[in-house]
């Protein structure tokens, strides 16, 4: 994706538009400040043990401690979620912070608890108990606050209905059917022909001693280290609770100091991919959990502390702080789950985690095969990616979550994605510029991606890159990323449709901070979606670099573009349409304005006071002038 400075890079002088988001900065609120305003966390109108991280962020607190606010407006419909703003790492992540009513013991309205952020800023979602009126707001951190700093938060009226969109002319293909809830995974699924398969037994000498499309029932229970090479057509069934873990269960330990040492690791895979600079051990693929909790691991010995590990490998020998004592300590050590070349592989109702997979590819390692399926499965907690789908495979109905490097990737012929919740992925710290985050398909020609939801993924939600054709998105909710929502990437003809798009792009600035992105890309249709853009924050975009060359030899062009019938959702300043970051003379310099982009019959919806412009080429435009290029001919700007 690369990262640039220039053009307009920072949009302040001209907009009033940050990268990060803006936040609300009310003193002692001496006034009542609107709950659904962005709120500076450290404008609090009293506290307890709280320390200041960074300026106006809130850190520090130990058990029990509190930060009050006063005067929070809610209105008479009220509010029923919270959206907290902090950033974490994996070592200290999973702690509570309680939202209370009145007092630091008053009635508790819910309790948020800290995801992995990777050390990034990212907005994090919890439901309420609804609240009305003007009142006085306590956040009270039982166990404390290691969360590396809270900057900002607001309520959220998640039952507000959805603004009814412009009607949507016929689509040149069938109307698909509104997005299915992913189904969770089935109690059971064996079928009564299918070999058994016990705790403890081998199962690549039951594949071997099997034929071709047979089938296998994986018995309940945790079915360590393997790593299996199926046949052709051959189908594994997983019994309710079912596990593939890549990790050894470790149960001797040394003490070297204040350290604990699990000796006699030789287990080590080469290092692959590009770490953010705070995680710079991320692409080492050797992973510790204790109790299911994976340890931040780091490059030396001196860096110790709770929860992280050191993995010695001269030594063969990991060091933690942790006490292991009557816990449950697993190392990864095996690779891949499944691999191979065989076709017609089907893969159902399992639970496949702590693989050692590296990154770019998968624990289930389906992308150098045909039509592999997998679904109802649970794919979680491997090194690099959970699974990688190849031409004809399919994956459906999966929970593909808490990945080292990112959910999902994939390439060939005729890949469906469908149904399946993909979320909190990346969770090692890879640079998602390089590659992190929920989803990649590259190098593909027809791609469905359909009624997915993809959330608080460390990088962008649904991403294809790299010579994508005919990749269908639709149907799919894709919130909460810290890259952008839906990322078609230096790819051709796509369509876009009826996605629920909203607050993405939460670390990502300029115009890499959208719902939608069309990054050199061509004859992508994009109509009837829902966007909902946070303050600072751009709505659908096209965007040209000057990319090249493709396949053929040629730059890869932003041109042919179609973006219509989509109702955007703007809550403060705001930006879309199509900008260049070319120089004068280079190729597509003007590919923007000369190459058929085209935007109509949208809707823009901006809160009263806030303002929206339109990128265009290398200038920007209010609405009038955006219209007088000849955009939005038939378009709506709506204040609200």
């Amino acid at each position: 994706m690369g990262t640039f400075t220039k053009y307009r890079a920072n949009l302040t002088t001209n907009l009033k538009f940050i990268a990060a988001l803006a936040v609300l900065t009310i003193g002692a609120q001496a006034h009542a400040v609107s709950a659904y305003s962005t709120i500076n966390a450290g404008s609090y109108s009293a506290q307890s043990g709280i320390c200041r991280v960074n300026g106006d962020d809130i850190g520090c607190a130990e058990d029990g401690d509190f930060v009050r606010y006063n005067n929070i407006e809610f209105g008479t419909t009220g509010a029923n979620a919270i959206e907290i703003r902090h950033r974490t790492g994996a070592w200290n992540s999973n702690q509570p912070i309680e939202i209370r009513l009145g007092s630091r013991t008053g009635t508790l309205l819910g309790t948020l608890r800290t995801m992995n952020t990777n050390g990034a800023f990212v907005f994090q979602r919890a439901s309420i108990t609804r609240v009305t009126g003007t009142r006085v707001i306590f956040f009270v951190f039982p166990g404390g606050l290691p969360t590396e700093g809270v900057d900002a938060f607001r309520f959220v009226n998640v039952a507000s209905p959805t603004p009814t969109p412009t009607p949507t002319p016929p689509p040149t293909t069938p109307t698909p059917t509104p997005t299915p809830t992913p189904t969770p995974p089935p109690v059971s699924g064996c079928p009564t022909d299918a070999i058994q398969v016990a705790v403890g037994q081998n199962i690549q000498s039951a594949i071997n001693a099997a034929a071709t499309n047979a089938s296998f029932c994986i018995k309940t229970g945790v079915h360590r280290m393997q790593s299996l090479v199926p046949k052709a057509g051959q189908k594994f069934y997983g019994e309710s609770g079912a596990i593939l873990s890549g990790a050894r269960l470790l149960t001797s330990f040394t003490r070297d100091g204040s350290d604990w040492v699990a000796s006699g690791q030789t287990q080590q895979d080469a290092p692959r991919g590009v770490c953010v600079a705070a995680e710079p051990a991320c692409n080492l693929p050797e992973a510790l959990f204790i109790n299911d909790v994976p340890l931040r691991q780091v490059t030396s010995r001196a860096q110790l502390a709770s929860g992280n590990f050191y993995f010695d490998y001269a030594g063969d020998r990991i060091y933690f702080r942790d006490d292991p004592t009557g816990k449950k300590v697993e190392a990864t050590v095996t690779t891949f789950a499944f691999n191979g070349s065989a076709a017609g592989v089907l893969i159902k109702n399992l639970i496949i985690e702590k693989y050692q997979s590296p990154a770019q590819e998968g624990a289930v390692m389906g992308e150098n095969a045909s039509g592999w399926v997998i679904e109802d499965s649970v794919i979680r907690y491997n090194s690099g990616t959970g699974v990688a789908v190849g031409t004809q495979g399919k994956l459906l109905r999966s929970k593909i979550h808490h990945n080292g490097q990112q959910g999902i990737t994939g390439g060939g012929q005729n890949l469906l994605i469908e149904g399946n919740e993909i979320y909190n992925n990346n969770i090692y710290g890879f640079d998602a510029a390089w590659e992190g985050g929920a989803m990649k398909i590259t190098q593909a020609n027809g791609v469905v991606i359909r009624g997915n939801h993809s959330h608080h993924n460390i990088g962008p939600g649904l991403w294809t890159d790299e010579d994508v054709y005919n990749a269908l998105y639709e149907n799919n909710l894709s919130e909460y990323n810290a890259g952008a929502g839906i990322f078609h990437e230096i790819s051709y003809n796509a369509i876009i449709r009826n996605n629920t798009v909203r607050y993405n792009a939460q670390n990502e600035g300029w115009y890499w901070g959208n719902q939608i992105l069309i990054a050199a890309s061509q004859d992508v249709e994009v109509y009837g979606n829902q966007v909902t853009v946070a303050p600072g924050k751009v709505g659908i975009i096209l965007l040209d670099q000057g990319r090249g060359p493709d396949e053929m030899g040629s730059m890869y062009q932003t041109r042919n573009n179609y973006v219509h019938h989509n109702t955007t959702t703007f809550e403060g300043d705001g930006a879309t349409g199509g900008v260049s970051d070319t120089e004068a003379g280079e190729a597509n310099y003007n590919i923007i304005e000369t190459g058929n982009n085209r935007y109509d019959f949208n809707t823009y919806r901006i809160r009263s006071g806030a303002e929206l412009v339109f990128a265009w080429g290398h200038e920007e435009y209010l609405w009038n002038a955006f219209r007088a290029l000849g955009q939005e001919a038939n378009g709506q700007l709506v204040n609200y």
